[in-house]
């Protein structure tokens, strides 16, 4: 970064600001803190099991997997297409 630029950004920085000026960067602020917040897709699909991993129940298993129980045991389930 240049020093004139420097300057430049250190001047904005320290100036006072109008009401109007003050409520755009808080309001700016409160929607970037917002936006962060909300859960992203990748973490949704992280905690969702795939096909044929152990469930205990459908709600567990990712997209339209169902959680059924193995033909060989009544006790273990897992998430399966359908």
């Amino acid at each position: 970064m240049s020093t004139n630029r420097f300057d430049a950004l250190t001047k904005s920085m320290g100036a006072q600001r109008t009401r109007r000026g003050a409520f755009k960067v808080l309001a700016g602020g409160a929607a970037a803190a917002a936006i962060a917040a909300l859960p992203h897709e990748e973490a949704e699909a992280q905690r969702c099991l795939r096909q044929g991993a152990l469930c205990s129940n459908t709600s567990d298993c990712c997209g339209q997997l169902l959680c059924a129980r193995v033909q060989l045991s009544r006790n273990i389930k897992v998430c399966v297409a359908v």
